[in-house]
Formats: structure tokens, sequence, C-alpha cells
């Protein structure tokens, strides 16, 4: 074989690879729904970094199938749609304002992007100096007589951790219910942490992709929300996780600064759904 001929089978080799590397690549993509800027930044991934794009897609591309994780009972449905009920029927009691069209139109997308309705007439009081957050909420927590739902994405073995862990396993022994949803990847902490809880009658469990090796990989989809319900009355979301550098200052990050919001109202219905959701999910998973 002469060198012409033998460029002759790399070239027709190389080409052979691009469209076998290119058909891949639109099956991978197409074969669940994304909007037409992630199909677009992983069609050119794939398509102009063969091998390292499809290591970062398996890392980070993948979704959840939600249709299958969040796949809830007639019963479930049926609640959630009471509950979405309820707040319509709150939201008639406030008597309509005159809106700027800016705000409307953010009323509009809000409505149109997730299932969960508008809700009207909350009080909302925000918070960002960690220490203050955690003291209001643990005056909320030690308030409750119903039932407690916490869900954080890190739950730290230090100092304000275990305070809030005491303060769960006490309201556990009152006879309060006490579910707890955490991820291991954000604290590094595992359910023999929460095992004190677990003695006192509250029901742990780490979030969905923590009990699948698969699914663990999925950088992007671990458990990033805080969420508190108390008495399904009293909400807190927001940007602090549980640990001391979010209450002190630390080598690392100095004085953290965040936000986080107490709600009271039937916004609280919203986010206790939100909680359900993961809950059962992750309980199924």
């Amino acid at each position: 074989m002469d060198l012409e001929t033998d460029l002759a089978i790399l070239y027709q080799i190389f080409w052979g690879l691009v469209i076998i590397n290119t058909v891949v690549a639109f099956i991978t993509v197409f074969r669940r729904p994304r909007s037409i800027t992630s199909i677009l930044a992983w069609m050119m991934t794939l398509v102009f970094l063969p091998g390292i794009g499809f290591l970062l897609y398996a890392f980070c591309g993948r979704g959840i199938d939600r249709e299958t994780v969040y796949l809830f009972s007639e019963q479930h449905q049926k609640r959630i749609k009471e509950i979405n009920q309820m707040i319509e029927r709150n939201n008639e009691n406030y008597q309509p304002k005159t809106y700027s069209y800016e705000a409307i139109l953010l009323k509009e997308y809000f409505s149109n992007m997730d299932e969960s309705p508008l809700t009207r007439g909350n009080y909302v009081e925000f918070f960002t100096d960690g220490q203050e957050k955690f003291s209001h909420l643990f005056a909320d927590i030690e308030k409750a007589q119903d039932n407690i739902h916490v869900e954080y994405y890190a739950f730290f073995d230090d100092k304000i951790g275990n305070a809030f862990l005491d303060l769960l396993v006490k309201k556990a022994k009152e006879g309060v219910e006490v579910r707890l949803v955490f991820d291991p990847w954000g604290g590094r902490t595992t359910e023999r942490f929460f095992k004190p809880l677990q003695e006192a009658g509250g029901k742990v469990i780490p979030f969905i992709t923590s009990r699948n090796m698969i699914r663990k990989t999925r950088l992007n989809y671990h458990l990033h929300r805080k969420i508190v319900v108390v008495d399904g009355q009293i909400s807190w979301t927001g940007g602090f996780n549980v640990g001391d550098q979010y209450v002190e200052k630390t080598e690392k990050f100095g004085y953290w600064r965040d936000t986080h919001a107490k709600i009271i109202g039937t916004a609280s219905f919203s986010l206790q759904e939100i909680f359900i959701r993961d809950w059962n999910a992750s309980i199924k998973n």
C-alpha cells in the first residue's frame, strides 16, 4: 500500500467515526424532552469533544425521569389537587390590585412555569444572618404541635448541627411527627448521625440519588433544597444549610452571607407539597 492509499483509508475511518459519534450524540440528546438551549449545548459538547463530551454528559447531562420518580397514586394526586384548590379559595379573599405591566408579566410567567399555584396574603420575613435565622427557626420548631418536616442539602455533624438534631429529638419524644430528608453528599453526613432521632420516633431518609450508585454520579441531581415546614402553617426556605460555618466566622469563608425566609400563610402548603414529593420519591427509590 502506498502513502496515498493509507491516507485515503484513514480519511474514511475518520469521517466514519465522526458520523457514528454524531448519530450517537443525536440519539443521546433527543431521547428525552429538553429545552432548545440544553439541546444545542449538549450537541456541541458531544460532537466537538468526543469521549470527553460523553464523560461530561454521564456526570451532568442525564436527568432524573420525573414521571417515574415522582409518580403518585390517584389518592396522592387528589390530595395535591385539594391543596391547590384551598390556595385558590384563599386567594379569592383578597381584593385584586392594580399591577404594573411588568408585574403582570412576572405573575403570568410564574403561573405557567410550575404546578404550584401563586399564593396571596402571606407574611414573609427575611434573614441574612445565620445566627438570627437559626434562633428564630428553633423557636418555631419548639412550638410545633403536630408535625415538623425538614429537608436540607448539607447537615453537618458540628455544634449547630447537633443543636438542631437535639431539638428534633426532643420534639419527637413529645409525640410530634418529625420527618427529615437529607443528602449525604452535602454535609458528608450518614444516617448514623440521625440515629438518635430515629430512636426517638422520627423518620429519616437520604434523598433519591443517595440510594442508587448510578444516580450518585449525576452531580446536578442532588438535594439542594433547604425547607422546614412546621405544622403545615409556618415554613422556612432559603440559602442557609445546617452547620457552624453558616453562623460564625471561619478561616475559609469568613462571615457567611446568605438569605433565608420565614413564611406564614398558604405558601407553606406549596413547600409542604414539595417536601412530600421528595419524601415519597426517596422512600420508593
